[in-house]
């Protein structure tokens, strides 16, 4: 921990601002939350954001067993501290996938009542969807396909677009009604890309990482005519990392270890200090 300093405001999607700690101090774990068994098994943890509402959270659901080779998941609408599920909402019942679609990224706008979220097809990949659902009911305002290996997808409002994130990182650019947009732009070479969290005035994280070590947050900025990374951070104990959010000055990561056989073997949330990462 350093000296103390002046609060800072930093300031995240839709004029919302969230209040820094008065002090820098490194990314640390602070707290890890084990995800509740959905009875048959455990929910295996992709995309993260915050329910629209302002209540809770929505978490992508893989939908597979350890094992299995097909889905049953979802996005799932957890309260504010994990412990309860106040919606599910089934990758086949409600937004009439098939059960080898697995679902990876989630985002939200605030206000909207809107969430959006990639259903990637596995293993041939062929037929991803991204999905527009009602965020209290699920039900899919929009489908539209994805690029075979889209993972992550974040929403910039401002601009009337949305990013997806290939596994071997590419980012794309569609139109609020899945048109793309060219250039795809190859930001990143690994094969273990995995999720996007648009932050508000041009800056966006992206999460990647080999399953087993610790994981990376990528600070982008999209403000000008390409994608610039401005800063990668090792995230110490994310061996499975996820989904990213910033929500109450802290950072939150998804790490489905248990699917991946990590240590500990459990799919959980992390809660991060955010030291230095977004200045």
């Amino acid at each position: 921990m350093t000296n103390k300093a002046d609060p800072k405001k930093v300031s995240v999607a839709n004029g919302f601002q969230m209040v820094a700690p008065s002090y820098v101090e490194p990314i640390a774990l602070i707290e890890a939350v084990t995800l509740p068994s959905l009875g048959t098994r455990n929910p295996v943890c992709t995309g993260l954001a915050r329910h629209p509402s302002g209540n809770g959270w929505l978490v992508g659901d893989d939908g597979r067993t350890v094992t299995g080779t097909t889905t049953d998941g979802g996005v799932i609408w957890y309260n504010e501290d994990f412990t309860q599920i106040l919606a599910n909402f089934k990758t086949i019942a409600t937004f009439g996938l098939t059960n080898q679609h697995s679902i990876q990224g989630v985002c939200a706008i605030p206000g909207t009542n809107e969430f959006w979220c990639v259903g990637r097809r596995i293993p041939t990949t062929e037929n991803s969807r991204v999905l527009k659902c009602d965020a209290t009911t699920g039900a899919v305002l929009l489908n539209v396909p994805c690029q075979n290996t889209g993972n992550g997808i974040a929403v910039v409002p401002e601009h009337s677009v949305y990013y997806t994130l290939q596994t071997t990182g590419e980012l794309t650019k569609w139109d609020l009604v899945g048109v793309y947009l060219p250039p795809i732009v190859d930001l990143n070479t690994q094969t273990t890309n995995d999720m996007l969290h648009y932050l508000g005035n041009g800056k966006m994280l992206l999460t990647y990482g080999a399953n087993l070590s610790d994981g990376y947050i990528v600070v982008l900025d999209i403000s000008g005519a390409s994608p610039v990374i401005k800063k990668t951070v090792q995230i110490p104990g994310s061996n499975a990392i996820e989904g990213v959010a910033i929500h109450d000055g802290f950072i939150w990561l998804c790490n489905d270890g248990e699917y991946h056989s990590a240590t500990p073997a459990l799919n959980r949330v992390l809660k991060y200090s955010i030291g230095t990462l977004l200045d």
